[in-house]
């Protein structure tokens, strides 16, 4: 007589959890560490929770679901995804008592029959402190600003403070030594007071790429004390968020972040208004591959028909020099000044309508515009005039 192996079993709607894995597999897999391509799935009180983790960062998404008992599983996360693409319907998931064979069943379809890691293979996981102050934000708008604040991040990590946004209390900034961009605005809530964080890069792209389309996300932060030479002084180490059935947190970047607000120029020679789009039309035109340096030249001058205008120059004797011509309206004196095609392209992308203020050829450029709170500096070329 053969005795059948008894198994645990969930079942749940495919879409639900093809969407949940698509939303875990945003972490990318960590080739020096084969688990991290499994995902741990979690069955318990009618649910099914997904996480998965690179060691710096988790993420977790939550299903409903009918399970026979509680069990979890290491899951192929990638294959899993792609056996579940198509149709709909319901999924099965099934794991017998030796926990040596996992099996995915889909109506009508067929099955996946795996043979995953053990679960001791998966690393642990760092447990989520009770009481976090939570802080609701909205998220599209959330998410938009951090991205444009995160374009000034450094990518190298020579200076590691450097790759990522620091936060404060109504205020976040970036910079990599050659541009600076800060935000200011009063919804930026988190709950943080008088202590500084700085969000790694990957984990502003990473929330942006979960939470864009969120109504509303949840902020919180977890810190600790932390002995210094002057005392103790408490110090942020994770950052989390939340909305709906989605869960992540990150690692912070510890260190001291530059004092920024040092770099924004307060005073001016040169207050020049312009259409963002319509400069950024004009360097459009430029291919920045004959540029030397990547280096356009800005003058703001009146013409020979008493129109104010901005002239742009910039190219090589070799493939061929650009002398372009774009409106605005100037307060002080004549000037000019060369800055980094790439940095003003994307300094200038969130505006419509934008203002440069200068001071001196070898000073920085302060931007402004239609997005209040929002500040751009940007470093200038060196050029021979």
């Amino acid at each position: 007589m053969t005795t059948k192996t008894a198994t645990k079993s969930a079942t749940m709607d495919t879409k639900e959890l093809r969407e949940a894995l698509q939303k875990v597999n945003c972490i990318p897999q960590k080739r020096e560490l084969p688990v991290l391509s499994n995902g741990l799935v979690e069955f318990a009180n009618g649910k099914t929770t997904l996480t998965t983790t690179d060691l710096e960062k988790v993420i977790k998404v939550e299903i409903d679901s009918t399970n026979s008992e509680d069990f979890s599983i290491l899951l192929p996360r990638k294959i899993a995804e792609k056996f579940l693409a198509g149709a709909n319907g319901k999924v099965s998931i099934t794991q017998d008592d030796n926990h040596r064979m996992a099996t995915l069943s889909r109506d009508g379809i067929g099955e996946l029959n795996l043979t995953p890691p053990q679960l001791g293979d998966f690393p642990p996981l760092p447990l989520i402190p009770d009481g976090l102050e939570w802080h609701s934000i909205d998220g599209k708008w959330l998410c938009s600003m951090l991205r444009i604040v995160s374009t000034a991040c450094a990518t190298e990590l020579s200076r590691p403070v450097l790759y990522g946004v620091a936060c404060n209390d109504g205020k976040v900034a970036a910079a990599d030594g050659f541009r600076l961009v800060a935000f200011r605005d009063d919804r930026l809530t988190f709950g943080l007071e008088d202590k500084k964080a700085i969000i790694p890069l990957d984990t502003i792209l990473l929330m942006n790429r979960l939470f864009r389309k969120a109504e509303t996300v949840e902020v919180a932060f977890e810190s600790k004390d932390e002995t210094t030479l002057s005392g103790t002084k408490v110090c942020p180490t994770r950052v989390y968020f939340k909305s709906g059935n989605t869960f992540m947190f990150s690692q912070l970047i510890q260190g001291t972040y530059p004092d920024y607000e040092k770099l924004i120029p307060d005073k001016f020679n040169c207050k020049a208004s312009f259409s963002a789009p319509l400069l950024a039309q004009r360097l459009s035109m430029i291919d920045p591959n004959i540029v030397h340096g990547g280096i356009v030249r800005y003058v703001f001058e009146t013409d020979e028909h008493g129109n104010q205008v901005c002239s742009l120059g910039g190219g090589s004797e070799d493939e061929g020099k650009y002398a372009l011509s774009c409106p605005v309206k100037f307060e002080g004196d004549e000037a000019k000044i060369a800055f980094n095609y790439k940095y003003i392209v994307e300094a200038i992308k969130p505006f419509s309508v934008c203002t440069l203020e200068l001071t001196a050829p070898s000073s920085p450029g302060k931007i402004t515009g239609d997005i209040e709170g929002l500040t751009v500096v940007v470093m200038p070329m060196f050029v021979q005039w």
